[in-house]
């Protein structure tokens, strides 16, 4: 705490005065003892966030992990400052090589001198790498003064992630937090609920929501999630080999022609996907009593595409115009199907906030 107004307030006891007027009361985690920091004390310290709701956060168990949920960076400082007892923390700023957050300051404050006005989105942003990094100044210094380091969420046992890739468990009885992102090449999303979210593999294992599944994925091309099994389900497969669709040249295998044919003939179908980092192989499953009526239906089938993905990749690769000289990111999307190319530029801030493919 460097206010020096909040100070006097202090609940101290039988005293009229701070004597000292560089006083910082101690941090909470060193009258705790970090070494015996739990995530209940992360609870505690911040309670007043979760009461207030200024930044939303969540915090739950995955496999035998306890993690803590945020939107983003500048929420992520903000708790780091209040379980470290600062108020006021910025996002902190990304510095190069031997930069500091003086010389940050410097440099922003130099390229507002030369930024139009009128360019406002530039403007406001320089403005708050400005106050962030005299934030973290403080932050350190602050720290510097109670002669301590730093405490994170590793601290408490706690693992920090982001919104954007994990969520709460939709179902509504646990704690459990749940990957929405891949993290590998052969990731698939656990099961989804349409209005409601991701379940988490743990609630979905012992089979409570099998009637959801087969509902949310009944003729959609995207794959059965894998902690159940298409058996576990009463589904059959109906396909001897495998279906291969990707960018290694003759892949042309597409779920639409299959959906289309079965659902003519009355039959639902579901798909269990293999995926890699370039291409990937599919399954056809359907109920136990359609099985030999649609695969005869499938067999009718033509499953191929009318282009090979690999060649109309290959021809929008080439057809990806010279970069010309801008001050933003040139993103380029191609059609799979044409081979054709859209090419558009968006400033380096709305790449870094995500914002690169939105329409």
């Amino acid at each position: 705490m460097t206010d020096k107004d909040k100070q006097t307030k202090l609940p101290l006891g039988d005293v009229e005065y701070i004597t000292d007027p560089s006083f910082v009361p101690p941090r909470k985690v060193d009258q705790i003892g970090i070494e015996n920091l739990t995530v209940t004390h992360l609870y505690e310290l911040l309670e007043e966030v979760y009461q207030n709701g200024n930044i939303c956060i969540d915090i739950g168990d995955e496999d035998g992990d306890t993690l803590i949920v945020v939107d983003g960076w500048e929420d992520r400082a903000e708790l780091i400052g209040i379980l470290n007892g600062f108020e006021g923390l910025g996002e902190q700023p990304f510095l190069f090589g031997d930069d500091t957050y003086a010389s940050e300051i410097e440099k922003c404050q130099q390229e507002l001198k030369t930024t139009d006005p009128k360019h406002l989105g530039t403007v406001q942003r320089l403005e708050k790498r400005i106050e962030a990094s005299k934030s973290w100044i403080e932050f350190e210094n602050y720290l510097s003064s109670l002669d301590v380091e730093a405490v994170d969420f590793e601290d408490f046992g706690v693992t920090q992630v982001f919104g954007d890739e994990y969520s709460r468990c939709a179902c509504g009885n646990c704690s459990n937090i749940v990957r929405t992102s891949p993290d590998s090449y052969s990731w698939t999303p656990p099961l989804f609920l349409n209005c409601e979210g991701y379940v988490s593999d743990e609630c979905v294992a012992d089979g409570s929501f099998d009637d959801d599944i087969l509902e949310n994925y009944v003729n959609e091309q995207r794959s059965l999630p894998t902690v159940r099994s298409p058996e576990d389900l009463g589904l059959v497969q109906i396909n001897e080999d495998s279906y291969q669709h990707g960018w290694y040249g003759g892949q042309l295998d597409s779920p639409a022609p299959i959906i289309e044919a079965l659902n003519e003939a009355n039959i639902d179908v579901w798909f269990k996907v293999y995926p890699r980092q370039f291409d990937l192989d599919f399954d056809v499953y359907v109920r136990e009593g359609d099985k030999d009526k649609a695969t005869n239906v499938l067999k009718g089938t033509d499953t191929e595409l009318d282009y090979d993905p690999a060649v109309t990749l290959a021809e929008g690769l080439k057809n990806i115009p010279p970069i010309g000289c801008n001050t933003g990111v040139t993103i380029n999307t191609i059609d799979a199907s044409t081979g054709k190319v859209k090419t558009k530029v968006v400033s380096k801030q709305d790449f870094i906030d995500g914002k690169a493919l939105d329409d």
